[in-house]
């Protein structure tokens, strides 16, 4: 080849098959091996199905066609835009083992040890990967091999489109899909929260992520260890029904106990509220106002002995912070045992929530409260949050709270403790509202169990309002549908019309008696008594 110019070299052909070699200059990760008139050039990769090394062949067939195997599945170069033909030069050579080096292998669908089987023949393997990472795939018997060009993902087509023995087709979405999918949601779900687009993308990520290297948005854990500890069984059964992927109990307990929970307004959960305000894609500036909302729930009582960082805690007693623990030793005794926890949360005006603290309490008085609010408002503060109201249910130390920081005004606005020329609105919450209205209904004109007294009878427009009306409205309804007639309020029940204490606290049951659906059934009813009246009364003339 002396005096043969660079571009010549190039596009020279050597004469004889043998010469062939002499072109190939394949990187140190590829080996070249001849036999039965082809060539082979082999770049193993860092990946081992059932501990065999997945190795790329690419195959020089004497007559100038080529192709390229994975783990003994032959690749589709059409498929690819490849031309299946080669020149016996040097720049084809090293477009073959850029090409081999470029392609990237299907990896299979990861999936759990004796997964249920596929409408498709299947085949079940350990991948194992970097770090000695080993992990459950499944492949389809028709495997292409090999991933598109333009995809970044792990998984072909054939397999990520497999369906399990199930009524509806199972379709995988993997990382390639990422970038795509995330246009995809902001296409089809323009109009939903950033917190549901947050749920959805965390959906894909969890698909393409293998079963225990999942990572979650912050606002994603902290919702569902919100769920969780109100109820694990339940939580556990929304996460078994397949319908939505989460994380399990055993990462939040880590997540949880990531930071200890101390009474009072703890800054470290607040940073954490902080990072998790951040990371909400495109949250707007007013999305770091909003309100607080607090309530009360029942603990039992007892102390219990906690050691941490060496340190040995006696849990238990009422504590509502030094101002607030003060008070009490000055109203009342040191060192009770708590009976309730007050908790704050803080809800923004785009629907960002987050829990700001708790106080544990036997009966939490208004000065406690003032104190509570106020430190956890001016601790919002200085993270960027802004509070434009406070929302209670209607207890009696919450009025009295009301009072006394609205004393000044008549429009139930108290002033902002950290920015004097701002206001800060004080409301009860609706659902309480609307349980407390019905709950009078019950009670308008009845006589007291206990004294015999009459209540109070509630009264709109010189008429009396009582709970006969419901109970009258809802025994036609019934009656009609004995007859062959559709009820009006199909939902109503026992539980409506007869609530036991427990049944009074649900929110649904007060909302249905006094839900649009009994305003009409309530009208169609007196219609139909002024009409049956009428016709008694032309009757009796």
């Amino acid at each position: 080849m002396e005096g043969i110019s660079e571009i010549d070299k190039e596009n020279a052909e050597p004469t004889e098959a043998a010469d062939l070699e002499t072109f190939i200059t394949a990187p140190r990760n590829m080996s070249v091996n001849k036999a039965d008139n082809k060539f082979r050039i082999s770049m193993p990769t860092r990946w081992k199905i059932d501990g065999i090394t997945i190795t790329k062949t690419a195959v020089l067939e004497k007559d100038g066609r080529w192709g390229i195997n994975i783990h003994g599945v032959d690749v589709n170069l059409a498929k690819l835009g490849i031309d299946s033909m080669f020149g016996k030069t040097k720049r084809d050579m090293d477009n073959i083992t850029t090409i081999l080096s470029a392609i990237n292998v299907c990896r299979g669908r990861q999936c759990e040890e004796n997964e249920p089987h596929y409408n498709e023949k299947t085949s079940q393997h350990l991948l194992t990967g970097e770090e000695d990472v080993t992990q459950h795939i499944v492949k389809s018997a028709y495997c292409k091999g090999a991933l598109g060009w333009l995809s970044r993902g792990t998984t072909c087509m054939t397999c990520r489109t497999m369906t399990r023995m199930k009524i509806n087709a199972e379709i995988v979405l993997e990382e390639n899909d990422h970038e795509e999918m995330s246009a995809i949601l902001e296409k089809v779900f323009a109009d939903a929260k950033p917190e549901m687009k947050v749920l959805l993308k965390s959906q894909l990520d969890a698909l393409k992520s293998p079963l225990h290297g999942r990572r979650w948005p912050r606002e994603v854990i902290s919702t569902a260890l919100s769920l969780w500890l109100r109820s694990p069984g339940g939580y556990d059964e929304l996460k078994a029904s397949d319908m939505i992927i989460l994380p399990s109990g055993r990462q939040l307990q880590r997540y949880k106990n990531t930071i200890f929970q101390t009474p009072g307004v703890n800054r470290t959960q607040i940073e954490w509220m902080y990072k998790a305000a951040k990371s909400v894609p495109n949250l707007p500036d007013f999305g770091w106002s909003g309100g607080i909302i607090h309530d009360e729930v029942s603990i039992q009582e007892d102390l219990v002995i906690s050691k941490r960082d060496g340190k040995v805690r006696i849990l238990g007693f009422i504590d509502t912070g030094e101002e607030g623990n003060l008070l009490r030793k000055w109203r009342d005794k040191d060192n009770q045992l708590a009976s309730e926890v007050i908790q704050l949360i803080f809800q923004g005006h785009t629907g960002f929530r987050f829990p700001l603290c708790h106080f544990p309490v036997d009966s939490v008085k208004a000065s406690e409260l003032y104190i509570i609010i106020n430190s956890a408002i001016a601790t919002l503060q200085d993270y960027g949050f802004h509070v434009d109201y406070v929302m209670q249910d209607g207890g009696q130390e919450n009025r009295s709270y009301t009072n006394v920081v609205t004393s000044a005004s008549k429009r139930f606005l108290a002033t902002n403790v950290v920015a004097a020329n701002k206001k800060i609105a004080i409301c009860q919450d609706p659902m309480h509202n609307q349980k407390k209205m019905r709950n009078n209904c019950i009670k308008s004109g009845v006589p007291s169990k206990k004294t015999g007294k009459i209540s109070r009878t509630i009264r709109l427009h010189d008429k009396d309002v009582v709970w006969a009306h419901w109970v009258s409205a809802a025994a036609w309804d019934k009656k009609r549908e004995e007859n062959g007639g559709r009820r009006i309020h199909y939902k109503l029940t026992k539980a409506h019309l007869e609530p036991s204490q427990s049944e009074k606290m649900r929110n649904a049951l007060a909302e249905e008696a006094l839900n649009s659906d009994m305003l009409y059934l309530m009208q169609s009813y007196q219609v139909n008594s002024i009409y049956i009246y009428f016709i008694f009364a032309d009757q009796c003339q």
